[in-house]
């Protein structure tokens, strides 16, 4: 028998002994020779299997084999290794899919978004919003990353957009069609519904000398509902730097999060007095 027939031989044993009941739950982890395969096979498709292998079973040991083959040279094996870690439902391997999001595959790309979805954590249900004392209710979306593929990005963007939103006076942020008592108020003129969209339309990172800079930029619009009339345009830029000595290995990702963070809070410092010009 050759070497990868052995490989394939042993990862297929595993996955049945995995069928049988209560197996998974009496082992303590994975056995190690599905891991050397994963991680020392020359066959890109013994690590494949091996990586899907490892999906079934819910350990530490899996997750950081899964985690290091996101790196691996094929494609195949590091789109089958953002899967497993998504079957895994572990939220501490999503730091390192999200380093990994900006992968050159787009199907490696989408398991990795997949992956992300699956391992983010339950949304809570929405809390009514109070809309008796507002002047306007404004929806926050859709936006879109025009600057890089990384999905924290957006999720940046949305929760800058939402939080610069919710502080200020007489804005109420809203999701869904208006309660009837706000419908009324909007008929006669008492109440102003608007939507913001946008996106980041730039993200620049500098390594000069012993220091990282990033610099944001992002685009937002604002648009009267319900016609979907376009009334106005606002931009922010933020510039942050750091010294790269001493950083922490997330410290570049960190950085770039409060550079976007900085932009929409510039862009919407006056959202108020923006929307009390408008008619």
């Amino acid at each position: 028998m050759t070497r990868r027939a052995r490989g394939g031989l042993l990862v297929a044993l595993w996955v049945g002994l995995l069928g049988r009941e209560g197996w998974s739950q009496r082992s303590p982890g994975p056995p190690s020779i599905v891991v050397r395969l994963l991680q020392t096979s020359t066959d890109a498709r013994e690590r494949t299997s091996a990586a899907l292998a490892l999906g079934t079973q819910r350990s530490p040991e899996a997750r950081a084999a899964l985690e290091g083959a996101l790196g691996d040279s094929s494609s195949a094996v590091r789109a089958a290794a953002a899967s497993s870690l998504g079957n895994l439902g572990d939220p501490a391997a999503a730091a390192a899919l999200r380093a990994r999001a900006g992968d050159l595959d787009p199907d490696v790309r989408a398991a990795i978004r997949r992956a992300l979805e699956r391992l983010a954590p339950p949304v809570e249900p929405a809390v009514p919003t109070d809309l008796s004392a507002a002047r306007f209710v404004v929806s926050a979306g859709p936006f879109a990353n025009r600057a890089t593929a990384e999905p924290e990005h957006l999720e940046a963007l949305r929760t800058s957009v939402d939080r610069a939103l919710r502080s200020q006076d007489g804005v109420a942020l809203h999701t869904g069609p208006l309660p009837p008592a706000a419908v009324q108020r909007l008929r006669r003129g008492r109440l102003r519904a608007y939507s913001i969209q946008g996106g980041v339309t730039e993200l620049q990172v500098q390594h000069v000398a012993d220091m990282v800079t990033v610099r944001a930029q992002v685009s937002l619009v604002l648009v009267a509902e319900p016609v979907h009339a376009i009334i106005g345009m606002v931009s922010g830029t933020a510039t942050v730097r750091q010294p790269t000595a001493g950083q922490r290995p997330d410290a570049e990702r960190r950085l770039q999060r409060l550079a976007i963070e900085s932009a929409v809070e510039g862009a919407l410092r006056d959202f108020e007095s923006q929307l009390t010009g408008t008619r």
